[in-house]
Order: C-alpha cells, then sequence, then structure tokens
C-alpha cells in the first residue's frame, strides 16, 4: 500500500491508500468476480465483457504516474525548478464540490507551479479540461503562477490546441511519450 497526501498538504490528515503494485492492483480488479469463468475455461468471453471495457479506468491510474515519470526523467523543458511532484485533492469552495488534480509540481525558487491532467481515453481532451483546470488551481489556491499540462492517450481538440500559444500550456500525447529514448 501507498499512502498519499496533497501535496501541498504533506501533514494532511486526508490521506488516501492506494495498491501501489499495479500486478496486484490488476488482480484486485478484474479476477475474484470472474474466477468462475477464467477457470471454466472462458477467458476470451472475460476479457472481452469484464476487462477491456473497464481497461481505461484500469490504466488511469498507471498513465498518471507515466505522466509524473514523464515529467520528473524525460522533460527537458521544464519552466521551473522540480520541488514537490504529487496530486492534490480538496473542496471547491466556488462549486461546493471535491476538486482532484492529477498532477502537481512545486517550485523550489518561488510559488510557481505545474497543473497537470492525465486522460487514458479514447476520446480527445478538449477545452473544457483547460477550464476545469484553472478552476481548480484556484481552489487549491497555492500557486501565484501556473504551468498547465495537459496529458492524453488521445490527442487533444483542435480549441484546445489553439489556446497552447496563449496560456502557459502543454500538451502532451502518449505517442510523445513514446517517442523519448530510453535511459
Amino acid at each position: 500500500l501507498k499512502r498519499e497526501t496533497p501535496v501541498t498538504d504533506p501533514n494532511s490528515r486526508r490521506p488516501i491508500y492506494r495498491i501501489n503494485d499495479p500486478f496486484f492492483r490488476f488482480w484486485f480488479t478484474f479476477i475474484p468476480k470472474n474466477m468462475a469463468s477464467i477457470l471454466s475455461g472462458r477467458i476470451e468471453k472475460t476479457y472481452t465483457v469484464s476487462v477491456e471495457k473497464r481497461l481505461s479506468d484500469y490504466m488511469g491510474l498507471i498513465f498518471e504516474d507515466m505522466c509524473r515519470d514523464f515529467i520528473l526523467f524525460h522533460d527537458d523543458h521544464m519552466p521551473l525548478n522540480i520541488g514537490e511532484v504529487g496530486q492534490w485533492w480538496g473542496g471547491n469552495p466556488t462549486t461546493q464540490k471535491q476538486a482532484q488534480i492529477d498532477i502537481v509540481v512545486t517550485s523550489v525558487d518561488d510559488r510557481s507551479g505545474i497543473i497537470g491532467s492525465c486522460k487514458f481515453r479514447n476520446e480527445s481532451v478538449g477545452e473544457d479540461e483547460l477550464y476545469k483546470m484553472i478552476d481548480y488551481a484556484k481552489a487549491m489556491g497555492y500557486f501565484k503562477k501556473c504551468f498547465y499540462f495537459f496529458f492524453s492517450k488521445s490527442g487533444f481538440s483542435t480549441a484546445l490546441t489553439k489556446y497552447e500559444g496563449d496560456v502557459a500550456l502543454r500538451l502532451i500525447t502518449l505517442e510523445d511519450m513514446y517517442m523519448l529514448p530510453l535511459l
């Protein structure tokens, strides 16, 4: 198990716990409730019905880890000196709902930071995600200057790509991440 707290509040009394090993997470997500089908040899049907339809949900946390690793180990164009890397969650006073930010990177130099969104889905990410992250950054209320990094399995809408020059926004696809040389 891994204990996580919001990156800007390491002493938070609101930690979350998650299974850190992806193989154990896969097992506990898919195997127990499909054990009879698997034991009876219906693996192909079980995969199609039970695993394939939920694979994007399962891969979401893994993709978030991949995106954090990209920032830590592969991104040579960081707009700040990295302090802490993690995620953030808390109340949004505007909407009176919980907000969750997939990636938060603090700067060691000042109160600037990166707000990141990771989407492992088959649709492109649209400009509504930018508006949501700007709103969440305000709810977090920690950074004086924000950079927005969006990661997507399936790319970005034309409307969102138009913001890349105007806002401190970087758009990174899964394909972009795979194009990196191995360490």
